[in-house]
């Protein structure tokens, strides 16, 4: 019983607090929807056709079915990242140690039951869905 208190507990704290855990972001996520103006067309296209890949050995891949120069410039400045989660500014960092986890930051915000991937440095947000887990 207290398990079922401890576990009913944790789950209203992730959605009340909005804290991301790994276990919560693991898997493949697909995208819906860019749901900003990009001002480049390849780049929406790229984003509207990719899936973010956390794996459980904390392994990073961005995969799109649009192989347009743009966007196979962003793959592969994720290719063999690593992921983690920074609780202090509750995101998502990809990079390695190297550098620090810096290639690309994630804020998750789940908004009216849609999971929204911020990525803060290039001010992009995109509405995603889990499709897998891992």
């Amino acid at each position: 019983m207290k398990k079922l208190y401890f576990t009913f507990f944790c789950l209203i704290s992730i959605f009340y607090f909005g804290q991301i855990t790994s276990k919560e972001i693991m898997g493949n996520w697909k995208v819906v929807k860019v749901l900003n103006e990009l001002g480049n067309k390849d780049l929406t296209k790229g984003f509207n056709s990719s899936i973010f890949k956390f794996d459980k050995n904390f392994n990073f891949a961005l995969k799109s079915s649009d192989k347009n120069p743009l966007f196979s410039q962003i793959e592969s400045m994720t290719k063999n990242s690593k992921w983690k989660i920074d609780p202090q500014k509750n995101r998502v960092k990809i990079g390695n140690k190297n550098d620090n986890y810096t290639t690309m930051f994630i804020e998750v915000e789940r908004k009216n039951e849609k999971t929204i991937f911020h990525l803060t440095e290039s001010n992009i947000n995109l509405e995603v869905e889990k499709i897998e887990k891992n």
